[in-house]
């Protein structure tokens, strides 16, 4: 008879904490897209694009927002205007500490040539290793079979941004954390199934 007594009260206590780890998960999880949705309404505010009709070309240029240790595409569409036609370019992407003045970079971090990633798209995967202001340039020598007499560019600036505490733990435990209410429930769960198994033998 206590052994029953016994029992039905671990099953009412494990439920609870069951509930209430199923009630926890749900919130983070809530919690979690709401987070994720926060930081894309973020990122795409701070999105730079810039856009040029050249002649018959349409020239469009995007600097995402960039992160400490976080990998971001830079990219360029060459199109002509008239059409989605893609054009073939000579292009270079450039990142320096600071703005490019009559050709030449100083604190130079990256000079490239760009290839095309797809057709009429050039792009280049960036990862910043410190914090601080960035220039960013995409610099187009090159239309089509024409050579410019003087090269198009596109110039913006970033702000290198640290990752935020919540970001790196995240990062380090997808997302998922023990509570202590997980463990508390993990506990009584392995007390129910011992106790089942010790009334089954006894």
């Amino acid at each position: 008879m206590k052994r029953s007594i016994v029992l039905k009260t671990v099953i009412v206590i494990g439920g609870m904490a069951l509930n209430g780890c199923m009630m926890m998960g749900m919130s983070g999880g809530m919690m979690g897209g709401d987070g994720s949705q926060r930081a894309h309404d973020t990122e795409e505010s701070e999105r730079i694009v810039k856009e040029l009709i050249f002649g018959d070309y349409r020239l469009i240029a995007e600097f995402p927002p960039l992160r400490q240790g976080q990998e971001s595409l830079l990219s360029l569409h060459i199109h002509s205007s008239d059409s989605s036609r893609a054009i073939t370019a000579f292009a270079r992407m450039i990142i320096s500490r600071e703005k490019m003045q009559e050709g030449i970079e100083n604190i130079l971090i990256i000079q490239e040539m760009l290839t095309p990633f797809e057709a009429g798209i050039y792009a280049y995967s960036f990862t910043p290793r410190e914090t601080g202001q960035l220039h960013l340039t995409f610099l187009v020598e090159r239309l089509g079979d024409s050579t410019l007499n003087k090269p198009l560019m596109f110039t913006a600036t970033q702000e290198v941004k640290a990752m935020t505490e919540s970001e790196m733990d995240n990062n380090k435990q997808g997302g998922f954390s023990l509570t202590p209410l997980l463990i508390a429930g993990g506990v009584v769960m392995v007390a129910m199934m011992l106790l089942m198994f010790g009334s089954r033998h006894f």
